[in-house]
């Protein structure tokens, strides 16, 4: 893979030398607010450590102490609350000379004034001005100094963004190599811009997350935290906890209850939600207002003189590239109503949104963005006369009918209006949102309905054998978890569950439904699994967005195909937990308005039958900005890169710090106590990074277990324990396993493998000891039969981890267990030939995990006493595997069958060296067709463990990304195996199933009636509508949704 850069780096990244830190000037020996190191130490322990500190925390520390002779004298006079309060202030809130060694500026405190206007036909016409709350924030400039001030990070930072290519195909990586970045890099290069400047010039990429979220698992105490990363960094160590690379920016205020007495105490009357709903809107965008300070607005326009960790001053523009956000908040953010056009990007009708993945509606999306340009200013601007200066309702005829056309709200958008100097784009930094849109979204809906499908067997007995067929699915990994015993009541479910059961769909509905609605479900599922594997891949080519695209293409048919024909023809209801949720919602609106959006066909269908026991019909709609928004992903990708980069899967991450923090609150005023802890954890880094030659001991012990090695280099990690063991006499014709089918020349077999292997065991030894024995030479049995192990044993180990090169040049790790869930392997096919009617891969299950062990007497001469004496066995690790049957595929829809060899038969079982493995495999029972015959709940095979075998099984390929891309052979940059295969797009398209191109029947659209649909409360009970949103009474009203 190469680069290519505009001009010669200023700045490049990864270097691997020291760079001194030029900014901190003569480093004063201050400690801050600490008398002395113990000081320091034991307040970074406790709070840049666990949040719930144990007994082993506690024993940790002392032992510590006394093992690097601390003193408890050095700590006992100390005034922990005077530090911790200092630690937690910005500078100005603290007495002169307190924080003289604080570099920060701390989070500021800003008003949140709202100014509610109230027509003329009220009592009290006019504005009047509410106190909404307070913004708790940070500024993004001091923040952007103090990124470009840390040497650590620095050293990583990319300042100048470069294209990546492959054979020769683009390759999209990171928002850093992204068209975005580029041109935005390509832009500031003008010399028009500050043209008496000659310093070098470079993008400062910013990356926003917010989202409201809960502290607790039960209560009902919300923060609403902004976040922010630097599309400078790579997205992978963003996405590490431990690198701390992402910033809290902001804790948003929520316009409070009281705001309804101090209209109605004006009015005389109750406040409507749709004014509650303008109100939420001028609330959140009054305090973006805020944050996008002169300061920032002077960084994006002129840009930021700074002198950098190596000495040299450049100027740095700002630019904001993406904010991700779940649906009702970009319809926040953009200030757009959510009625008959409620997509962010584009300006296409929601009675169109079905239409997804045909050409029309690709050329609608590309000649119809939602601009906010200056006629669209100007019409919000003449809205807001209406309202705030001629006195004429917010939510009344007049003003809506001014901004109609463009399906806006009378908001003045901080964005739009901020930034509307530059070329700022508000609509193209609302990116899509993954977590969302699909993966609890459009899948989530679809998995539901088809529940519903099942839930029509009598006594729903199908639905207690999806249950069943779940809990049958084996782990893999951190991949795939093992299933709850009820997947079907899918209530409490973490987004991560949706994926999983996404992941394992094919196999797990297979041969529920009659054709043709079984071969139709079938279809989909495979589409839904390929779609959703290529967007999440981290690394995509020119080659897989164009597979992208056609699967995007695929999906989209065969989800109105699906529409037309399955759900046109079968009648659906309520679960009963659906049934539940919509009767209690229904007991809280009971006072409630009816809401104006009522679903609604474009034709008159035939009416739906009576509900069944209170139950009522329930239709799938794909009708639904999420389903519309699966069109933009390719586009997105070129644009800014794969989707992990800023997928709102992070911003829920980072909101763990608040969940935890909240802990170390008292409850009360929560904003300002969690915004001094951020400040205390991020002061401390600073003083232990500035100060490191000072503090010689500043990390302080840790219970935790230590990782695996992480060297790329090593093929493999196996067990060194001499614990367990086998002896060979078992498996002699006289054995306790003569009589084990499997076992079958066990004995040959075994020894033919070590024989063949021993020469390059032995070699390769010698070289690791030649320092200790340089004219060692190999001695090697000339036969088979003269290969002695170690006391005729053969020492066993349960686990193994296998390294590998994922598809996006990475190092990953399998650990193959044997007995368990994750005791199955893939291995290259030796005689596999691109193009061909074979299979590439060969797949086995671990029966066992030996190490042969040979004295090194025997195999070795030459060398001195002293090398036998340090080194007197030489282990050969290998597995015992027992190997499956490939068959091919019967359609393109269906995953690679496979069934064991049975045992006996020739070549069932072999021996294999682990670094032969390419990675540990994921094998599912092939659930219809049952168990294999003669299985009494044990394995025939007394050798290894009893184990219950299924009659075939299919191998799940999409288990992860990297499993993924190995069935696209020759597209996986990282997969050496694969990189001389010729593969042409035209080749690999294969991997698309082709689907006819499908219009959905018109009596089956399902839409908002008008535009007043976000100016009321929600109906959650909504048949066919609701679906769209999953969003409370809250967060309907805040986000005017």
């Amino acid at each position: 893979m190469s680069s290519e850069t505009p001009h010669t780096p200023a700045h490049p990244p990864n270097v691997k030398e020291a760079t001194q830190e030029l900014t901190d000037g003569n480093k004063n020996r201050n400690l801050g607010p600490f008398a002395n190191e113990l000081e320091f130490m034991v307040s970074n322990w406790y709070w840049n450590g666990s949040t719930q500190k144990t007994q082993k925390d506690t024993k940790a520390l002392l032992e510590f102490l006394s093992k690097h002779g601390f003193s408890s004298e050095q700590i006992a006079a100390t005034n922990w609350r005077k530090i911790d309060t200092i630690l937690g202030k910005s500078k100005a809130e603290l007495k002169e000379g307190e924080g003289d060694w604080i570099d920060d500026d701390g989070w500021k405190t800003t008003p949140v004034d709202l100014k509610i206007p109230f027509h003329r036909l009220m009592s009290q016409p006019g504005v009047h001005t509410f106190k909404a709350g307070t913004l708790y924030h940070r500024s993004i400039v001091e923040i952007v100094k103090e990124k470009l001030a840390n040497t650590a990070d620095y050293k990583l930072f990319h300042s100048e963004p470069y294209n990546l290519y492959w054979e020769p195909s683009n390759v999209y990586a990171d928002l850093y190599n992204s068209d975005a970045f580029v041109k935005a890099h390509q832009e500031i290069q003008d010399p028009a811009n500050n043209p008496d400047c000659s310093l070098p010039r470079a993008v400062i990429g910013l990356m926003f997350w917010s989202d409201q979220t809960l502290l607790t698992n039960f209560g009902k105490q919300k923060v609403w935290p902004l976040y922010m990363g630097f599309a400078n960094e790579s997205k992978y160590r963003r996405g590490q906890s431990s690198s701390n690379l992402c910033h809290q920016v902001a804790y948003f205020e929520t316009l409070p209850d009281s705001v309804r007495d101090f209209i109605s105490q004006r009015t005389g009357g109750s406040v409507q939600d749709e004014f509650m709903a303008f109100l939420n809107r001028e609330t959140f965008h009054r305090q973006w207002s805020i944050l996008l300070d002169d300061e920032l607005l002077d960084a994006i326009e002129n840009g930021l003189v700074i002198t950098c960790c190596d000495g040299k001053k450049r100027r740095f523009y700002i630019r904001i590239f993406t904010y991700s956000a779940d649906f009702p908040e970009k319809i926040l953010i953009s200030s757009i109503r959510r009625g008959t056009c409620p997509c962010p990007r584009c300006m296409m009708e929601q009675k169109s949104f079905h239409r997804m993945g045909t050409p029309e509606d690709q050329a609608f999306r590309d000649k119809n963005p939602r601009l906010y340009d200056k006629d669209t200013r100007a019409a919000v601007v003449q809205a807001r006369k209406d309202i705030f200066e001629k006195n004429l309702a917010a939510t009344g005829a007049v003003v809506k009918r001014g901004l109609k056309s463009r399906h806006l709200t009378p908001t003045r958008n901080a964005f739009a209006f901020g930034l509307r100097k530059t070329s700022f784009s508000l609509t193209s930094i609302l990116v899509v949102d993954l977590l969302h849109e699909f993966e609890i979204g459009v899948w989530k809906d679809l998995y539901i309905h088809l529940i519903r499908i099942l839930d029509l067997s009598p006594s729903s007995i199908l639905v207690n054998d999806l249950d069943r067929r779940f809990r049958n699915v084996p782990s893999f990994g951190q991949a795939i978890r093992k299933f709850a015993s009820n997947m079907s009541n899918m209530s409490r479910r973490a987004a991560r569950d949706y994926e999983d059961v996404l992941q394992c769909s094919i196999v797990v509905f297979e041969n529920f439904f009659e054709d043709p609605h079984g071969e139709i479900i079938a279809k989909l599922l495979y589409l839904c699994c390929q779609w959703h594997a290529f967007a999440k891949l981290r690394l995509h080519t020119d080659r897989t967005l164009e597979l992208f695209e056609a699967t995007t293409v695929a999906l989209g048919n065969q989800f109105r195909l699906f529409m037309n024909v399955t759900c046109a023809n079968i009648t659906t209801y309520e679960l009963p937990r659906e049934v539940e949720a919509r009767q209690r919602r229904a007991s809280k609106s009971k006072s409630a308005p009816q809401s104006a959006s009522q679903p609604v066909s474009t034709q008159r269908s035939i009416p739906d039958p009576p509900p069944i026991e209170g139950r009522r019909v329930k239709k799938l709609n794909i009708s639904t900005y999420k389903f519309h928004s699966l069109g933009d992903y390719p586009q997105s990708i070129k644009k800014y890169g794969p989707v992990d980069a800023y997928s709102s899967e992070l911003g829920e991450m980072l909101h763990k710090l608040p969940k935890d923090w909240f802990s170390r609150t008292n409850r009360r005023n929560v904003r300002r106590q969690i915004t001094r802890i951020e400040r205390r954890k991020g002061r401390l880094k600073t003083l232990a990074r500035k100060h490191s030659d000072q503090l010689s001991h500043q990390d302080l012990p840790s219970p935790e277990k230590q990782a695996p090695s992480a060297d790329p280099e090593i093929p493999f990690l196996k067990g060194t324990s001499t614990n367990e063991f086998i002896s060979l006499s078992l498996f002699a014709d006289n054995g306790v396993y003569s009589q084990d089918p499997l076992c079958d020349n066990f004995i040959f077999n075994l020894k033919s493998h070590l024989y063949a292997r021993l020469p390059d065991a032995i070699s390769a030894f010698i070289d690791w000891c030649k320092s200790f024995a340089p004219g060692a030479s190999a001695v090697v049995p000339d036969d088979w039969s003269n290969i002695n192990v170690r006391d005729k044993r053969l020492y066993t180990q349960k686990t193994l981890r296998i390294k590998y090169d994922s598809y996006d040049l990475r190092s990953g790790e399998d650990l193959i267990h044997v007995g368990t869930d994750n005791c199955n392997v893939m291995v290259l096919n030796p005689n596999y030939k691109p193009g061909g009617n074979g299979h590439p891969f060969l797949y086995a299950r671990v029966l066992q995990i030996f190490n042969a062990q040979f004295d090194t007497t025997e195999v070795v001469k030459d060398a001195p006493n002293r090398f036998y004496t340090k080194n007197p066995w030489l282990s050969v690790p290998c597995l015992w595997i027992h190997w499956y049957e490939w068959s091919p595929r019967r359609s393109e829809f269906q995953l690679d069958p496979v069934r064991l060899k049975a045992p006996g038969s020739p070549g069932s079982t072999a021996f294999i060296h682990p670094k032969d493995i390419l990675r540990a495999s994921h094998i599912i029972p092939r659930f219809t067709l049952g168990w294999r015959k003669g299985c009494n709940g044990s394995n025939s095979a007394t050798a290894v463990s009893d184990r219950k075998d299924w009659v075939s099984y299919y191998v799940n390929r999409f288990a992860d990304r990297d499993m993924f891309m190995r069935y696209l052979w020759g597209f996986a940059i990282g997969h050496k195996y694969a990189r001389a295969a010729s593969t042409t797009i035209a080749s690999a398209l294969s991997v698309v199933p082709t689907v006819p191109d499908v219009e959905m029947a018109d009596n089956l659209i399902l839409v908002a009636e008008d535009d007043n649909a976000d100016d009321v409360e929600m109906a959650g009970d909504l048949d066919n509508v609701g679906d769209d949103m999953d969003v409370d009474d809250e967060e309907s009203n805040r986000y005017g949704v």
